[in-house]
């Protein structure tokens, strides 16, 4: 068979070899494309002012008449193979080109069904998180709150969005979203603290004060959904005298407190206690000068005041030692009695400052942690206002926050380091931990909840996607001597 002269030749011997086609070719005709202008190479697709104009629509167009694609009107692969025969044409450039036409009676080849291999199943991780919040905050969450009743995750970001987290509606959904958001765009060192009874959301370093007055913090009180502010509360509470609130908690119920710095830098060996009635309207709030350094250091953000669980009593770090006591607001200036005070650290070790406390979640003993070598956490009993032995860790790693909570009968304390591990270790042996749970994330831990049920376990991550681990610790089961 004689090889065409062109494709036209090729197309004239087909119409030849099947004139049946010929009607169906001869009504298909298309307009030829429009050729390329001078710098249309270069162009983006659309247009170059495609992005920047926004495009016309015609209403009526848009709501009353359906999209229909349009098709184009060249030759199909089911045109091409006609009749019993089956064209094929191959293109490859040049005067290299073939083409060749195959008969109808070859047989199909066999199709052979391949032999699927098994996949492997995956041990499940049962240290593994049960939930991961990722890339919802714009900066790393640098402190998280459960709500009382232990179903409600508040997580904060410096000049970002807080974000109010429902547990059982994330476990339900494979593309969570938060229940509530509050924009702090000039907030920075944000701590969130729940009232007792749930209703109020209160946020530490809100940063509503006028931008010039360096020493004066407020905070604000909101309703627990992030709807409007609480009653009596419209306003921010302004604190005078400081540079930024160092935690926030409640304690009897109705008392908010914070502590700070004393902004005049000639009072370095001592430092204020923030409180005021929340029953009680106020756009202002007192402090009360505490004869001791505050504790805690540059390299961690952790609180340095906790409220006991069963809300009776504070606990407040310090240098050299923790501060328990009772706080109560007369006149609208916070009181401090001792209970039963001053919690020294062993003898050698009375320079080192605390850096991040927890409170047991029976009430009856405080933890915390402090820089050492080896790295040292210190556990005292408050009836006995005496410290238990020094319990050291074999972690190379800075433990940057620490939380303490139940596994079922099992006391265990949680430790967040700064390669980012979770920690943990049973209160009477710190030689190694009973368990460390698993996470992706090698950054440093920044913030370490147990909810008050103690069924949940939720850590923060100073990591580039803002990234929130949660672990259901009820029923899991840890070693424990």
């Amino acid at each position: 068979m004689k090889r065409p002269n062109s494709a036209q030749a090729f197309f004239a011997e087909i119409m030849q070899a099947y004139p049946h086609l010929a009607p169906r070719f001869a009504h298909q005709t298309s307009a030829p494309l429009p050729a390329p202008g001078p710098n249309q190479h270069s162009q983006p697709l659309g247009g170059s002012d495609q992005h920047s104009q926004p495009l016309a629509r015609n209403e009526a167009a848009t709501q009353s008449q359906p999209f229909i694609p349009r098709h184009r009107t060249l030759i199909s692969r089911r045109m091409a193979l006609a009749g019993g025969g089956i064209a094929a044409l191959l293109l490859a450039g040049g005067s290299a080109g073939a083409w060749y036409l195959t008969r109808p009676n070859t047989p199909p080849a066999q199709k052979t069904t391949p032999t699927a291999t098994p996949t492997p199943t995956a041990t499940p991780n049962p240290n593994a998180p049960d939930l991961v919040i990722r890339d919802q905050h714009i900066n790393a969450v640098s402190a998280l709150a459960w709500s009382p009743q232990g179903n409600k995750l508040v997580s904060v970001a410096d000049n970002d969005f807080a974000y109010i987290w429902d547990v059982d509606q994330m476990r339900a959904n494979t593309d969570p979203q938060p229940l509530a958001k509050q924009q702090f765009n000039t907030g920075h060192n944000l701590f969130p603290a729940w009232s007792p009874d749930g209703k109020i959301l209160a946020m530490a370093n809100t940063g509503e004060q006028p931008l010039l007055d360096l020493t004066k913090v407020t905070l604000a009180l909101y309703t627990s959904d992030f709807t409007s502010r609480a009653p009596g509360f419209t306003k921010p509470v302004t604190a005078d005298g400081l540079f930024v609130m160092k935690g926030l908690a409640w304690t009897q119920q109705k008392y908010l407190c914070t502590v700070s710095t004393i902004a005049n830098g000639n009072l370095f060996d001592h430092f204020y206690l923030w409180g005021f009635d929340t029953s009680k309207a106020t756009t202002t709030v007192k402090a009360l000068t505490m004869n001791h350094s505050l504790g805690g250091n540059t390299s961690t953000d952790s609180p340095l005041l906790q409220a006991a669980p069963d809300g009776q009593k504070m606990a407040i770090a310090a240098y050299g030692g923790i501060l328990v006591g009772i706080v109560g607001v007369s006149n609208g200036t916070p009181t401090w009695k001792d209970a039963p005070g001053f919690l020294s650290l062993p003898k050698g070790q009375t320079s080192e400052e605390i850096i991040a406390i927890a409170w047991s979640p029976d009430s009856s003993m405080v933890v915390g942690y402090y820089n050492s070598s080896p790295i040292t956490i210190g556990i005292w009993t408050i009836a006995k206002g005496a410290q238990q032995y020094p319990l050291t860790t074999t972690t190379q790693a800075q433990i940057t926050t620490i939380a303490w909570g139940n596994n079922g009968p099992n006391s265990l304390i949680s430790t967040g380091t700064s390669d980012g591990k979770i920690q943990l270790w049973d209160p009477q042996h710190f030689d190694k931990p009973v368990a460390t749970l698993s996470s992706d994330v090698k950054q440093s831990v920044l913030a370490l909840e147990w909810s008050p049920d103690h069924k949940w376990l939720a850590a923060s991550y100073k990591d580039n996607f803002s990234t929130i681990h949660i672990w259901k610790m009820q029923g899991r089961s840890f070693p424990t001597t």
